[in-house]
Formats: structure tokens, sequence, C-alpha cells
């Protein structure tokens, strides 16, 4: 009995340990490099143009099962970045505002993929699954 209590112990142990990892995924498009880290019930958006990482963040908070983020990054031009939001919690941190912003959509809004815009969600697989027969020109790194 005291071995099989262990052995619980280090499966919850380690399913804990596997659930507080992160993914990083980075969205490149005309020189603009958009970096995201997921972390449990947090996706941060830092936004670099080459090699600088521009102060501020843009980020997205969630909790629960069914809970997470739909959106679009669109690369509008002269270094400007959007994200469109369509579903979940976004907030702003110390973000040049002219350069990288987001705001909600309706569904009545909802931008199409092309050169310059592409898919975001949370969880990960269902931004990968939704992009599956989409053709944007985004470059896309998923680590």
């Amino acid at each position: 009995m005291k071995n099989y209590i262990i052995k619980c112990l280090l499966i919850i142990g380690l399913g804990n340990l596997l659930s507080c990892t992160s993914n990083e995924t980075i969205y490149n498009c005309n020189g603009i490099e958009i970096k995201r880290i997921d972390t449990p019930g947090k996706s941060r958006f830092y936004y670099y143009a080459g090699d600088s990482l521009i102060t501020g963040l843009i980020y997205s908070r969630y909790s629960g099962i069914n809970d997470g983020f739909d959106g679009y990054l669109e690369f509008r031009g002269e270094g400007k970045v959007q994200i469109l939001v369509g579903d979940g919690y976004f907030i702003s941190e110390d973000v040049d505002s002219t350069l990288f912003s987001y705001k909600y959509i309706s569904t009545i809004d909802v931008p199409r993929v092309d050169s310059v815009t592409c898919i975001i969600s949370f969880p990960i697989e269902k931004e990968i699954r939704n992009l599956e027969n989409k053709k944007s020109g985004v470059s896309i790194t998923y680590n």
C-alpha cells in the first residue's frame, strides 16, 4: 500500500512539473518578429524589430479546461502589428501602441488569412489545426 501511494504521488508530481513548462512561438513578417511565450494560464507577446526588443508586451490570461483565446495577428506595414481578438482576455503593459496593439473584433470583422495575417489561438494545437489549409505569408516557428 505504501508503494502504491508513493507511485501516485510521483505521477501527480510529474504531471504538475510537465504543466509548468513553457512553449515559444515566433511569428515573422517583413522583418518584424512577434515572440509568443506560453506558460500555464498566460500567453505573452513581445515585439522585435530586427534583433531589438521593443519595450512592453501584450498578454492573455486564461484558466480552466476550456479556456484560452482566439484571434489574428496582423502585420499592417510600416512596422505596425495588431492582435485582433475574437475571444479571450488581453492586456497590454508598457507597450508602444503606435507599433504594437490589440483590439477586440466581432464575427463580422474577421479578417482573411493572407500574406500579412495569421490565426493565433491557445491551445497552440488549435492554432496549428486552424492554419492547416490556410495560406498565410506570416512565417511561424513552433518550439
